[in-house]
Parts: structure tokens; sequence; C-alpha cells
């Protein structure tokens, strides 16, 4: 619905309550992504990949935060790791993440 800046106080709220909370800050990354504050996206999206490493969402959520930055090296790693840990039903999102590296690849 975008309404993303209501959706970043609610992760904010989340948080406070339970700051190891890894989804609330992979959320608050994606939102805060979606609104163009890419680096505080990051740093969110590292802080939920900290505290769950093997949260694939939050993998895919960095990779696009660093993409956005221009961080090529580092977008194919985080892609790398989100589709080692990508789980059923995550195919459209591997593929992309795989043409994502192999482009990102090609063009250093």
């Amino acid at each position: 619905m975008g309404r993303f800046e209501d959706a970043i106080k609610y992760c904010d709220e989340a948080i406070k309550i339970n700051p190891k909370d890894a989804e609330a800050w992979s959320l608050k990354g994606i939102c805060l992504y979606f609104l163009h504050r890419y680096e505080e996206a990051l740093k969110c999206c590292e802080k939920a990949v900290r505290l769950n490493p093997k949260d694939a969402s939050a993998w895919y959520n960095k990779a696009s935060s660093e993409e956005a930055l221009g961080l090529k090296d580092d977008v194919i790693k985080s892609y790398g790791k989100f589709i080692s840990l990508a789980p059923q039903g995550y195919e459209m999102y591997v593929q992309y993440a795989r043409w994502k590296m192999q482009v990102l690849s090609e063009n250093k």
C-alpha cells in the first residue's frame, strides 16, 4: 500500500521491545529501501543478518540496498548467501539473484 513510514514506526516499536528481532530489522531495511534511504536500509539489513545469518530474506534485502549504493562485490556476496539459504518457493528470486550476480560479475 506504500505506507512505508507507518511500517517503519511499527518496526521501531518492535525493535524497542526486542532489539534482537532480526525480522523487524530486515522489514525496516526494506521499507527504507523503498523510500530511497539506501544507507539507512543497508545498516538495518546488516543488523538483521548479524542477528540471524540464516534469514534468506534479510540477505536479499541487504543485496538490494548494496546494489542501490553501487557496492557490486558486496551485492554478489549477499545474493550468493541468499541463494544458499533460499527456501522452497523462492525460485523466482533465486533466478533474479543469479542473473544479477552474472551481470555484475561481467561488468567488473
